[in-house]
């Protein structure tokens, strides 16, 4: 799951194998989105270092415009919680701007849009405290639903497993929901308009 935070933007960032390869799409928005990367305990696995597209999980924090990434055994930390601290799902909910999970099968759509007790730890919890001002952007295999939480429509090709159809929605179309949503070439373009701004600014003091 991916959260994203439009620095104007936050995005937040669920599962694993699309997740460097959406996160290097979304490079150009530099100064204008943050990134912060859930991975359930499942999504770890496919995180070693496998391949290019399959980094190990430390090197995220490394990728463009990420902050963060947590895994389960965050949501308390290794001490017990104590009355007014914080609650890392609570504090992410209200950081974003817009929660992203990809790949999302149906059986977790099913169980997430239901508040099923038995979804992974970390997006089980996000989703049940996940507030309608915010949105959520699936890829997964039903239709738009509600309007803050849209599901990109599947497509077909060739799976992992060797079987055809039902894959997840191409990057470019992830990136391109999420560039819409957040309205990210505007937000860039103020910043560029902002910095040049600044840049004549500092030029006329040192004169």
């Amino acid at each position: 799951m991916v959260l994203l935070q439009c620095i104007r933007f936050r995005v937040l960032t669920y599962h694993c194998l699309p997740v460097p390869v959406i996160v290097q799409a979304l490079a150009k928005y530099k100064g204008v989105l943050s990134i912060r990367i859930v991975l359930t305990e499942s999504a770890t696995h496919f995180l070693a270092g496998q391949s290019p597209e399959q980094p190990t999980v430390l090197s995220l924090l490394h990728l463009p415009n990420v902050d963060a990434v947590y895994r389960d055994q965050d949501e308390w930390g290794p001490q017990p919680w104590k009355r007014g601290a914080n609650i890392l799902h609570i504090e992410l909910r209200r950081w974003a701007d817009l929660m992203v999970v990809a790949p999302l099968s149906a059986n977790t759509l099913a169980k997430a849009m239901w508040r099923h007790p038995i979804t992974e730890k970390q997006m089980r919890v996000l989703e049940q405290d996940w507030g309608v001002k915010e949105d959520v952007h699936i890829a997964g295999r039903t239709r738009a639903i509600m309007g803050w939480f849209e599901v990109l429509k599947p497509i077909s090709k060739t799976l992992a497993c060797g079987d055809t159809g039902g894959a997840m929605a191409s990057v470019d179309t992830i990136c391109e929901a999420i560039e819409q949503r957040l309205e990210l070439n505007d937000a860039l373009e103020a910043k560029t308009m902002e910095d040049e701004e600044q840049r004549r600014a500092q030029a006329l003091a040192n004169e």
